[in-house]
């Protein structure tokens, strides 16, 4: 009975240093992102034109692997997967990286100043099709500013 316990308190314990450090490693949900990129680029099989983007965490109840980029003009906007990204130190400065393969950019990660972690953006059809015919992808990142959120309080009724 003793050594059932002992492997279900470690299991446990596994399952929930697991869990913190899956949770750590992503953008933090009241942050967001601003970003001028120059150049048109992919994200979730989407390609979008130069310009200026936010980039947050579309729901900040449910998945903050869920990612969403807006232009400035709000007239083109995505929602993209992505997996945690650790790193071995943090980061100086916000920045977005891309893949460029050819004349194609494809968005590849998302970074926070300050953070140990980021989130990796899962690749699209079109750049796995380049990648599985022998493309290499050249990296390049783009800097970044970050805003934190205001959460903003109820007013009290007098």
């Amino acid at each position: 009975m003793k050594v059932v316990t002992k492997a279900v308190l470690s299991l446990c314990l596994v399952l929930g240093l697991g869990a913190m450090l899956t949770t750590n490693a992503q953008i933090d949900s009241d942050a967001t992102i601003k970003v001028n990129i120059p150049h048109s680029f992919v994200v979730n099989n989407t390609t979008l034109p130069p310009g200026s983007y936010t980039i947050k965490v579309a729901d900040d109840y449910s998945n903050l692997n869920v990612l969403e980029i807006r232009s400035a003009n709000g007239k083109m906007n995505v929602l993209f997967d992505t997996e945690p990204l650790n790193l071995e130190r943090e980061k100086r400065q916000s920045e977005v990286v891309f893949d460029k393969i050819g004349d194609s950019y494809f968005l590849a990660q998302v970074f926070l100043k300050g953070d140990e972690s980021g989130n990796q953006v899962l690749k699209s059809k079109r750049q796995r099709r380049f990648e599985e015919s022998g493309s290499v992808a050249e990296r390049s990142s783009i800097g970044a500013s970050m805003v934190k959120a205001v959460k903003q309080t109820a007013k009290k009724m007098k």
